[in-house]
Parts: C-alpha cells; structure tokens; sequence
C-alpha cells in the first residue's frame, strides 16, 4: 500500500495528515489494487484486507479507523469517547449517510473516500480536533466545509485535549466511474479559535 504524506503549512505535533493511492489497477478489475470503500462494489474481503494493511501501517487496531458511509451530504458525525463502546452495528448507524468526521479521540484515523471529490482536513493542535469532510459538487452546495468546521468547533466544547492521525483516501468510488485514477487535492486548514463573547 502506497501513502503520501501531505504536509500542513505548519507542522502539527501528534496529527499526521497522508493520502492512499489505488496503485496501477488493472482495468478489467477496477478494485484490483487498493480500495478502503466497503459500499462500492468491491468484495468485503478485499476491503476488510486494505484496511487491515492500512492500519497495520499505522499502528492501530481495526476499529480505530473510522470512515463514513458517504452520501453526498452536508452531514457530520462528531465522534466522542463513547464511540469506541459502541457494538459495530451502532458505529454503523451513527457513520452511515454522513460526509464528514469530526473527533477528539487519540490514536485513531479519520478518513473520507473520494473519486473526484475533493477531501478537505482541518486540523487543531492546541485542542487536539481534527476533521475530514468529503466535498462533492453536492455536498458543497448544501455546504460541508461550512458544516465541519460548526462541528469542528463543537467538537473541541465536547472534547479534551487529544491528539489523533488524519487519513484521507484517494480511490474508484463505483465501478462505473472514470479509470482515468483522477487524483482528489486535499487541503488542510489550522483554524483559529473563535474568542470567547
């Protein structure tokens, strides 16, 4: 598995920023190389093993990535401490039909799949929030930068002081979509705090 690190205009301690890259597919199977996204067509099995791979390299346990069930929203999940409590089919439920992830938690990966969407990453070191939004021409519409970061700063009023790792990954979203392997840009954003009225 291929990752690029992506580098924040300001280095950030404890908070990586990097993207996957699918590798030379084959085109007679567009999920030949590597695909994080278990709702595109792809077999469970090969999903479940890209994955694994992903957080082997990482150094943490499967249930510590967390990805969404994208669906072209402006919708945001801000993921606290109980997630990790939580059975897989209540992780599901609370993923499912949103677009962006918000958290304080440490030692976790946040991630986002996307075609030719644009991935958007927010990250603070001081609070230890970080985000990852999936920007599609819908979801820009309806305004999920705008919405993450709303949540991002929800989420610091929810959270402690933690650190956490940032991922977002570049992939075939369908299997009907382009094989040109169209390259999504990715920007990450040190925000400043809001002051206190």
């Amino acid at each position: 598995m291929k990752i690029e690190n992506l580098n924040f205009d300001t280095p950030l301690t404890g908070i990586e920023a990097f993207t996957t890259l699918r590798g030379e597919v084959d085109a007679s199977n567009p999920y030949s190389q590597v695909n994080l996204c278990n709702y595109t067509g792809d077999t469970p099995e090969h999903v479940d093993c890209c994955r694994r791979q992903l957080c082997q390299h990482l150094g943490i346990e499967p249930q510590r990535l967390i990805m969404p069930r994208q669906t072209h929203t402006a919708d945001v999940a801000v993921v606290g401490e109980n997630y990790l409590a939580l059975t897989d089919a209540e992780r599901e439920a609370l993923l499912n039909e949103k677009d962006a992830i918000v958290t304080t938690l440490s030692g976790v990966a946040i991630g986002v799949n996307t075609a030719d969407c644009v991935p958007i990453i927010l990250a603070d070191e001081v609070n230890g929030v970080i985000a990852a939004a999936h920007a599609g021409w819908k979801g820009t519409a309806h305004r999920i930068a705008a919405a993450t970061v709303a949540a991002f700063y929800l989420g610091l009023k929810e959270g402690g002081h933690a650190m956490a790792m940032t991922m977002a990954s570049r992939h075939r979203s369908t299997a009907t979509s382009s094989t040109s392997g169209l390259a999504a840009a990715v920007s990450a954003v040190n925000l400043p705090l809001p002051q206190p009225s």
